[in-house]
């Protein structure tokens, strides 16, 4: 077994760069020959987890040279044979994203239908904003169970937090129509135009997230 300290903050689109260095102590380069077959492959696809995909691997020889000391207090040198690979694996998989996140832009999308409700009804406006915040809050905690601890962001506190924030807005606007109902009552067209514009100004973010 190879371990190896894997960076997630881009988990599930993340990827890694596996280096694997095997030597062969037993005789030396002089005495052995050490010969690659044509597949050249050191990981076979099967042997990763379901959600890793093996991108390129790249296998080489390679010669070490080790220094042993004599009973003279000189260094000698023996060169050993070896294998040097370089693996790029990566998940690059959209159906665990949507897997993990689909709780996620339910609950904005359902947050963001509030727009449309007449502001004289401003319970059912404030009902859906808590909904879709307790729908982010628990799609929180389910990530957060699959990721380690680290002081940096991941793209799931990212995506979460942007989500928080969009809520906040959504919060915003409709305590202030709560406070005049009639004077910001507005046809169903603004508040299309409205919608629109959160929903898509979201989806950018994320994208820019997820991508950039």
């Amino acid at each position: 077994e190879i371990s190896q300290n894997f960076n997630v903050q881009d988990y599930p689109f993340d990827k890694e760069k596996l280096k694997i260095e095997v030597e062969f102590t037993k005789g030396d380069a002089y005495n052995q020959e050490l010969t690659l077959d044509n597949l050249r492959e050191i990981i076979k696809p099967n042997s990763l987890p379901n959600d890793w995909k093996v991108k390129a691997q790249e296998v080489s020889r390679s010669n070490k040279e080790q220094l042993k000391s004599s009973s003279f207090s000189s260094l000698s040198g023996a060169i050993h044979n070896g294998i040097s690979a370089t693996i790029s694996v990566d998940r690059g998989t959209v159906w665990m994203f949507i897997k993990l996140f689909s709780a996620l832009i339910i609950s904005f999308l359902i947050a963001a239908i509030s727009i449309f409700i007449p502001n004289h009804k401003y319970e059912p406006k404030f009902s859906l904003i808590l909904g879709g915040l307790f729908g982010v809050i628990g799609n929180k905690y389910i990530t957060d169970d699959l990721l380690p601890e680290v002081s940096e962001l991941h793209l799931s506190d990212k995506l979460h937090l942007t989500t928080i924030l969009y809520l906040l807005v959504i919060t915003i606007i409709t305590v202030v129509r709560a406070c005049k109902p009639d004077d910001y009552e507005s046809p169903i067209k603004k508040d299309f135009l409205l919608f629109a514009y959160c929903v898509l100004s979201y989806c950018l973010i994320c994208l820019y997230f997820v991508f950039g």
